[in-house]
């Protein structure tokens, strides 16, 4: 086999053997730690609709929301409810209470924003939740979990979508994720990769890349507001503080290490996969080729074309976005079914 068959698919296999190894690490990863994270939040993420507690009847549509206390502190949209009605809550685990909603915010000039709104369970007992996270200490691209209830599927238990942040706070004051809602996910949480509510499910765009949240944060700035079952059309008066996120530092580091960003799918660098047009049996052939650039041992530069030897015949040319190029069959690996070509002429990008 001739030396260059040999160097270059030596190099090939040894890169794509490390890019390999080290994207599977990246995924194994990545699936680890947001399985850890829906396990958490999971639990918590609720659909609900209005309830008449007297002639025991659903009075509203389906939307959704997220416990965040054990005595049953519910985040939701403040369109999805109105003060002191009651509403039914189903757990994704079977369980069924009653709450009522308290306190929400919309504001007369900004219809729909900011769209912030508090329920209390109102059956005693303990229930799964959440932990509110701090939608301030947000990153842009960071992974995004949605866990609500789409109405159309009129399903009992929720619907996951995995997505990123796209804008920690775009001109309305909203975060901007990239999980796609339809009606049903209103009020629904958005958690970050450590499973913690970020945001409620708001509104949505003509795009499906335009999806608008509710900044957790705005829940905490106004707690002790959005426990009266009062309609705020201005921001209360009365606000809490808003402490730092503690994993805030985390945060920037995994963000800057891009630990959580694998590339599921690693695309091949623009126009460096040819087309290899040849002859077998007087029948036209066509095969896919990469495009490699390699430095030879006296510094130079050559391109070749790597493909498969059994599809490759006679009268071998490169067809390069529509464009015939002369290639010279350099040597072949029976044993890997490769075969090596040299082009003529210098292609201006490649792969290595």
């Amino acid at each position: 086999m001739n030396n260059y068959l040999k160097a270059i698919i030596a190099t090939f296999a040894l890169l794509f053997s490390l890019d390999a190894t080290a994207q599977k690490k990246q995924v194994a990863k990545f699936q680890y730690v947001i399985s850890q994270a829906v396990k958490k939040a999971y639990p918590a993420s609720v659909r609900m609709w209005g309830f008449d507690v007297q002639q025991n009847q659903r009075t509203s549509a389906q939307f959704s929301g997220v416990v965040v206390s054990a005595d049953g502190y519910i985040l939701t949209a403040a369109h999805t409810i109105s003060p002191g009605k009651n509403y039914k809550v189903f757990f994704p685990g079977g369980r069924e209470c009653i709450a009522v909603a308290l306190g929400k915010i919309e504001n007369k000039e900004t219809p729909g924003i900011p769209d912030v709104g508090l329920m209390k369970i109102t059956d005693k007992g303990s229930y799964p939740f959440a932990e509110m996270g701090y939608s301030g200490s947000l990153l842009k691209n960071e992974p995004c979990i949605s866990i609500s209830y789409p109405e159309s599927l009129n399903q009992t238990l929720p619907t996951l979508r995995l997505g990123n942040i796209a804008e920690v706070k775009n001109e309305y004051g909203f975060i901007r994720s990239t999980c796609k809602m339809e009606p049903g996910d209103s009020g629904g949480p958005l958690f970050d990769y450590h499973g913690r509510v970020v945001g409620l499910h708001s509104a949505i765009d003509v795009s499906e890349e335009m999806n608008f949240e509710i900044p957790v944060d705005l829940y905490r700035r106004y707690w002790t507001a959005l426990n009266s079952e009062t309609l705020y059309t201005v921001f209360p008066e009365k606000t809490d503080r808003v402490e730092i996120d503690p994993l805030s530092m985390q945060l920037q580091k995994e963000s800057i290490k891009k630990a959580l960003h694998p590339d599921f799918i690693v695309p091949m660098s623009k126009n460096s996969c040819f087309t290899i047009i040849s002859t077998i049996k007087g029948q036209k052939q066509q095969i896919n080729a990469c495009l490699l650039n390699v430095k030879t041992t006296g510094g130079s530069e050559k391109q070749f074309l790597l493909s498969n030897n059994t599809m490759v015949g006679e009268e071998a040319q490169c067809d390069m976005n529509g464009t015939r190029m002369p290639i010279e069959f350099i040597g072949k690996d029976q044993e890997n079914d490769l075969v090596l070509f040299a082009l003529k002429k210098t292609y201006p990008v490649g792969l290595i």
